[in-house]
């Protein structure tokens, strides 16, 4: 059985408490992905319906 020995424990759950790690750090961190994948969405939605507009339909 493996067994992990106190300092071992220490040293692998120290990147808890890190001063780099928090949620405000985490939250900017992943904005900028949001953000531009917020934008693509926008944008492909808009040709989208730029496209549709086009077409004229028979309904």
């Amino acid at each position: 059985m493996w067994q992990v020995s106190r300092v071992n424990w220490q040293r692998l759950e120290s990147w808890r408490y890190a001063s780099n790690i928090n949620k405000s750090a985490n939250m900017k961190r992943m904005l900028p992905g949001f953000l531009i994948g917020t934008g693509m969405f926008v944008v492909a939605v808009g040709l989208e319906a730029i496209a549709n507009s086009k077409k004229k339909s028979s309904h």
